[in-house]
């Protein structure tokens, strides 16, 4: 875990903004997958943070990626501390992040 001591936020914190975004989309479409996907934050530039949703299926795991700008990141985690909207940006990038995840998956259960 990461510490940002000026923005008094850490990465976990961006993983739970990333997390209630899944919630909230979860909760508007459904998710036809069998739990949640794992996410990882890893600081990938000065600038950028790259965000990694895993999903284990039966024999598989399914993996979705998008980069979020190091503001973006850090305001939507201090959002998710103050607990105030989730940015539409973000839901935006989540819902087609679990869209895929859910494709991936009803490919893979086809496959099986």
């Amino acid at each position: 875990m990461a510490f940002y001591a000026q923005e008094r936020v850490s990465t976990c914190d961006i993983a739970g903004a990333v997390a209630r975004a899944a919630l909230e989309d979860i909760r508007v479409n459904s998710f036809a997958c069998p739990g949640l996907p794992e996410i990882r934050v890893f600081e990938a530039s000065k600038t950028r943070f790259e965000i990694t949703l895993r999903l284990r299926a039966e024999s598989d795991t399914l993996i979705e990626a998008f980069a979020l700008g190091r503001q973006e990141a850090l305001s939507a985690a201090r959002g998710f501390l103050d607990d105030t909207l989730t940015p539409e940006a973000l839901l935006a990038q989540v819902q087609g992040a679990m869209a895929s995840l859910e494709r991936q998956y009803k490919e893979a259960a086809r496959d099986a």
